[in-house]
Formats: structure tokens, C-alpha cells, sequence
């Protein structure tokens, strides 16, 4: 109370800010005036005031020199698997957002999987010691499937089950309620990991028709931009899946990932993942830093392994 006393504000206001879930000064930076104004129902005057001397309390760093953010160097966690930590250049990268696209059958839910148990382990063995949020979209989520990799890593089934968060959707309103309001809490117990699988799939069920496109894209980016400010106000990592559509072009059909240029734009490294006659292919075909290339997998009861 004292630090939320530095905000200038009344005590009835403080309270308003108590029952949005604000729980800390570092809470307010996440919102901008006009969501603050709206949730809390007070005025944008008072907003902007109270997000402005938030800013000025927690004095967060934003300008770096190029080598400073070098000798800062990147955090990663494994895969499990060794070719797909080298196509991402050393794992799962937190504070980035790595997107896997392919067709049903290519492995994207299984390696959503795998990532939940992976970033549980010891730090000398590629992990983060840190727990995982799972947002299931599609009834994807398996507690089988963990308790079969968890044995592979030699690691606690139950202890890697009481520390991954699975919250279920069922509706775009419900994603973005449960992602905007009820995640926060969530990520302050030791959440390193975001999994959304998949990302488009209520939106596409939804949203139907060229008519009703514009209005997807605008809530999908909206939703996006809130599993970026917790990347970077957590510093953890987001990962999510994107379906597949066809295009047709003359007398060619391609595949293309779902979602448009708001997906596009979004992900830090986007990955392809293909399934192919006796194992499976993973592709980096967008990313600022890495190289197109491409690795092999197989899938086993043991969960993404290497070849």
C-alpha cells in the first residue's frame, strides 16, 4: 500500500485497482490508459496519471546499447530433442514467440507436450525449473501423453502434472477472457511457458466469411498483443500452434498458414512441420535471426525424438 500510495490517487481508486487483479506498481505498465479506464471504471484522466507515475516508480530500462544486449545474451529451454534445438538455434527462446505451423498428424500437439515437461527440468539439463500454462482450444490436452514423457526425462509424473496449468476454451470470447483477465495471477507462480494450441481454431470457426475477416484479425492481433506484454513483463517463453489452409493459384495448390498477415507479423520464428514417409520434418521458414533450414524427428510413445 505504500508503493500504490506514490500513485497519487484516492484510496476508493486503489481499491478499483485491487478488484481488476493489480496486484503490484509493475501490473499497471501492462495496460494502457483506455483498458485501465474501462476495467477499473474510472476516467482516462486518472488513468494516464496512474500509468504515467507507475512508469516513473518502477524507472524500467528501455534503452540498451547493442553490446550490452549481447553480453545479456538470449535464455533458452530444450526440446527434448536435439536436431530441433539446433534448427532454433539452442531450444524454445524466451521472451520470443515461436509459432508451429502444419497439417493434423505433423506433431504440433505432441511437441506442445513435450515443452511442458522440458521446461520443468533442471537447468543442467536444458531446462527452466519453471512451471507451464497450457490453453487448450481443440481438447488437445492429454495427461497420458505427459505421464509418457515425463518417464523418458526421468522426472516425477506427478510433479510435472501439478505444475502445468491447462485452461480450457471453448468460444473466442472465453480465449480472450481467460487470457487477458484470468492468466495473470497464473503466470506470477513460476510460469515460464505459454502453450496455445491452437491459436486460429475458434477464431476460424467463428469468424466466417470475407465479411467477417476484418473483425478477425483485429481480435486476433489484440489477443496476440496481451501474450506479448507478458512475455515480456515475465520474460517467459510463447508458443503456439496455427493450422494450415489451401490456396489456390492458377493450376498450383499451396499450403499456406492460417491467420494472414496478423500471424505473419507476430510470431518471433515460425516453424513448418511436415510429416513425411518414415519420420517427420520441421522447417524454419520465417524468423530475424535464424536461417532456413530444416531438421528431422520421429514421434514415439517416448514423445519428439531424434532420429
Amino acid at each position: 500500500m505504500d508503493e500504490f500510495s506514490k500513485l497519487g490517487v484516492s484510496a476508493v481508486t486503489l481499491k478499483k485497482l485491487k478488484q481488476i487483479g493489480v496486484e503490484s506498481i509493475e501490473d499497471l505498465l501492462m495496460f494502457n490508459p483506455e483498458e485501465l479506464s474501462e476495467r477499473a471504471g474510472i476516467s482516462e484522466e486518472t488513468a494516464f496519471k496512474i500509468i504515467r507515475n507507475a512508469r516513473h516508480l518502477v524507472k524500467r530500462r528501455r534503452v540498451y546499447s547493442a553490446l550490452e544486449l549481447k553480453k545479456q545474451g538470449r535464455c533458452f529451454f530444450t526440446t527434448g530433442c536435439k536436431a530441433l534445438d539446433d534448427l532454433l538455434g539452442g531450444g524454445i527462446e524466451t521472451c520470443a514467440i515461436t509459432e508451429f505451423v502444419g497439417e493434423f498428424g505433423s506433431g504440433k500437439t505432441q511437441l506442445c507436450h513435450q515443452l511442458c515437461v522440458t521446461v520443468q527440468l533442471p537447468r543442467e539439463k536444458g531446462g527452466l525449473e519453471a512451471k507451464a500454462v497450457f490453453i487448450d482450444t481443440e481438447e488437445t490436452f492429454s495427461y497420458e501423453r505427459i505421464e509418457s514423457i515425463s518417464k523418458r526425462f526421468e522426472i516425477s509424473s506427478e510433479f510435472v502434472l501439478k505444475n502445468i496449468y491447462v485452461l480450457k476454451t471453448m468460444t473466442v470470447d472465453e480465449l480472450e477472457h481467460t487470457i487477458i483477465e484470468e492468466l495473470p495471477p497464473i503466470l506470477k507462480e513460476g510460469v515460464k511457458l505459454i502453450v496455445v494450441d491452437s491459436i486460429i481454431a475458434l477464431y476460424r470457426a467463428e469468424f466466417k466469411g470475407r465479411g467477417m475477416l476484418a473483425a478477425r484479425q483485429q481480435r486476433l492481433n489484440y489477443l496476440i498483443d496481451w501474450l506479448k506484454r507478458y512475455m515480456r513483463n515475465y520474460s517467459l517463453a510463447v508458443v503456439y500452434t496455427n493450422q494450415v489452409l489451401q490456396s489456390a493459384s492458377g493450376f498450383l495448390v499451396m499450403k499456406l498458414p492460417a491467420g494472414g498477415n496478423i500471424l505473419a507479423h507476430a510470431a518471433t520464428h515460425r516453424v513448418y512441420l511436415r510429416r513425411l514417409k518414415d519420420c517427420y520434418e520441421a522447417e524454419v521458414f520465417d524468423s530475424p535471426r535464424l536461417p532456413k533450414r530444416k531438421a528431422v524427428y520421429k514421434i514415439t510413445e517416448r514423445g519428439i525424438e531424434d532420429v
